[in-house]
């Protein structure tokens, strides 16, 4: 039997309805299958005033199931005499049995023991409903939820009707004073009136009888074909874009898409102001004369709106939706000349005036230490070869670039589109003939601005976004404004992230610690926790988002977590090593070299971290000595590989230890009565392990790969 329930609601926010549905899906699943009832959970529908659930071959009652619950064991149920002691007529008490329906099981590994079978008969899914999908119902979770009237109930919006049917009959409940029915309604403009349902196949010809589409799918697609024809209408082509399609599928329960102009003057406005008004404000999709791929393609003054509603005459709807964007635009164009009034230069003073963060001081305060971080960031670089050449002009072109990069959010565009701060940064100090090197880094040390968006591709953008994001983090950290599980008000994560990959990408070389402790630094007097606990802290941080960023190049977990857990804190020197390993540990013989490795490691008493050194003279057994003689050979071959990082070679030299190590543990009693002797055969096997772990922590490593 088929099983339909519809939550009629007002204009749910379109960002919360994808979440919705899914829950709504998984969570029906869930709660049918918690009460043992054999369903097909077909789909989820929604539109802005609908949640659907549309689910088939529901099952009449319920799974009959049999329990058998342990109780005491037989040697304390029964006497010598085979007769039921008090424990059994407790337990038989106790499970609501009598004592002669009590059966004795053996359980592996313990024995004998009574237990008691109960027998569940299963129920009417019919009866079991009403309290089911109340429950699922109320179980759904948003971002934001209200009360209204005088009930109790939290939901995303207000709720105005449900229909609930079960075998195409009524399954009564009441919810916050709402009764369940088999009344559904139309679109809310063009067929508002109610119409009753007998099943789905009822429900979805209805609904689309009273122009709504249930099927999201279905909106978007159509809202695709529409976009495309119109756009070849016009002559232009309309990029993709899923996220704003997404957006506007959840806007409408019946889509048409219109096509708009705006008057050609305003394309003299940067393409971003443009896009920004029409895309983010008004949610219209932006005309181009020719396909994203093709270069110096333009925006044509032309748009598509998608409106919600079924009529013969688009005309006015039409002039609606242009005469808004007019208003935007012509707002745009206003602070656009006015803001190019001044150059960005003359407003940093202004920026004395602004507070970045209570305690952390004003938007010039943070200005001035980008700059200082900066500094300390180019004198880091400097040994690079690509840079040495051109140290002073980075620094003076990241300088410049940090001077001015928090301007424009005193100009009055950024105060009406805050997204664009970075974009009108850029313009604008192309306007007032700042070199394109500064004027592209103050739009680059915004990014990534979200997952998976672009990173700087110029060294001074790199600089500068690093500077603004370090000085974010330890700033929040220092203050105890720390992420909390999903909460992360300040975004730090992703900044974090934000740093790893510029330094991937770039092959920009640095040590996060110094890095952190200069922004620490550089925030003395304002940082309301000790120093030394919000390096740790931050350090700390950095490792998760430097794993995330490892595993998502590929490496195995275990590999990442034994290369961060040796300190290493240069990511381009962790990406290296992690390469040369994920070679190593899949050679043949790698299991049997962690084999000698974990014995060397094991052996070593807990909590000893320190050794003396050994005593070359002390050592008296050849196999012994062996080790140690191989031991000194590659230390110093170590050394020299590390030095070179030739992570490669490295690793070799250490699988060359095995064979003395063998022959070590075959021959040689470690724990020897002698304790200078047996200490000094811990100090060498010490040695060894801390000569593996100056490339990795190998114990971290899975020896067995798959």
């Amino acid at each position: 039997m088929e099983l339909l329930l519809e939550i009629g609601v007002e204009e749910i926010p379109a960002r919360f309805m994808a979440g919705a549905l899914e829950q709504l899906f998984t969570k029906a699943k869930e709660l049918l299958a918690k009460n043992r009832i054999a369903a097909e959970v077909k789909a989820t529908y929604g539109t802005p005033r609908r949640l659907i659930l549309y689910a088939d071959h529901v099952a009449e009652e319920q799974e009959s199931f049999i329990e058998e619950i342990a109780g005491p064991p037989k040697k304390i149920a029964y006497d010598q005499h085979g007769q039921p002691t008090k424990a059994a007529f407790g337990f038989a008490k106790n499970q609501g049995v009598s004592v002669e329906d009590l059966k004795v099981r053996t359980i592996e590994g313990k024995g004998e023991y009574l237990v008691a079978v109960k027998q569940y008969q299963g129920r009417k899914t019919r009866e079991l409903l009403p309290a089911i999908l109340p429950k699922l119902i109320t179980s759904l979770s948003f971002p934001k939820v209200m009360r209204w009237g005088e009930g109790s109930l939290l939901f995303a919006r207000p709720i105005h009707w449900i229909v609930a049917l079960y075998g195409g009959e009524v399954i009564p409940f009441s919810l916050d004073g709402i009764k369940s029915g088999r009344t559904s309604y139309g679109h809310r403009f063009t067929s508002p009136g109610p119409f009753e349902v007998s099943d789905f196949a009822s429900f979805e010809k209805k609904t689309e009888e009273a122009q709504v589409i249930i099927s999201p799918q279905r909106r978007r697609a159509m809202i695709q074909e529409q976009i495309a024809h119109l756009a070849a209408q016009e002559g232009g082509y309309v990029p993709d874009d899923p996220q704003l399609l997404d957006l506007v599928t959840f806007l409408v329960e019946y889509p048409k898409a219109i096509c708009g102009s705006f008057d050609p003057r305003f394309l003299q406005l940067p393409e971003e102001v443009l896009v920004t008004s029409m895309r983010g404000h008004q949610k219209y999709f932006p005309i181009y004369d020719r396909p994203v791929h093709e270069p110096n393609r333009k925006l044509m003054p032309k748009f598509i709106a998608i409106c919600n509603i079924k009529t013969d005459d688009y005309r006015l709807i039409q002039a609606g939706n242009e005469r808004v964007l007019r208003a935007r635009l012509a707002d745009a164009e206003f602070f656009y000349h006015e803001d190019r009034k001044i150059p960005l230069s003359h407003l940093v003073e202004s920026l004395k005036k602004v507070v970045f963060q209570e305690k952390l001081g004003t938007l010039y305060d943070k200005v001035e230490r980008i700059r200082r971080i900066v500094a300390f960031l180019v004198n880091l670089f400097s040994s690079d070869k690509r840079f040495s050449d051109r140290k002073e002009d980075i620094l003076n072109l990241a300088d410049r670039a940090a001077y001015l990069c928090k301007a424009d959010l005193l100009t009055e565009m950024v105060k009406e589109f805050p997204e664009l701060q970075g974009v009108m940064g850029r313009e604008y100090a192309l306007c007032a003939g700042e070199k394109p090197e500064v004027a592209e880094a103050i739009y680059e040390h915004y990014l990534p601005r979200f997952q998976d968006d672009d990173l700087p591709k110029t060294l001074p953008g790199a600089l500068v976004g690093i500077a603004d994001k370090i000085d974010n983090i330890v700033g929040c950290f220092g203050l105890g404004l720390i992420p909390t599980g999903s909460e992360d008000p300040y975004a730090l994560r992703r900044q974090a992230q934000g740093i790893v990959n510029i330094l991937i990408q770039g092959g920009y070389r640095l040590s996060l610690t110094e890095l952190i402790n200069q922004a620490i630094q550089l925030l003395e007097g304002k940082l309301t926790r000790k120093p030394e606990e919000v390096r740790d802290e931050v350090i700390s941080f950095f490792q998760q988002r430097i794993s995330s960023a490892l595993s998502a190049r590929g490496f195995d977990s275990d590999l990442i977590e034994a290369a961060l857990a040796s300190g290493d804190d240069d990511v381009i020197r962790l990406l290296n090593k992690l390469a040369a390993l994920k070679l190593f540990v899949d050679q043949a013989d790698f299991g049997s070299l962690m084999t000698s490795l974990k014995r060397v490691i094991n052996i070593i008493p807990k909590g000893m971290n320190t050794f003396p050194e050994v005593d070359a003279e002390a050592l008296r057994e050849e196999a012994e000595k062996r080790l140690y003689g191989k031991l000194q050979e590659v230390r110093a071959q170590v050394f020299i590989g590390l030095q070179q990082e030739d992570y490669r070679k490295v690793l070799q030299n250490l699988a060359g230890l095995k064979r003395d190590i063998d022959t070590f543990f075959e021959e040689i009693l470690v724990m020897a009565e002698d304790e200078k002797l047996r200490q000094n055969r811990l100090s060498l096997l010490q040695a060894t392990k801390a000569t593996f772990s100056q490339v990795v922590d190998f114990s971290k490593i899975v020896a067995e790969r798959g």
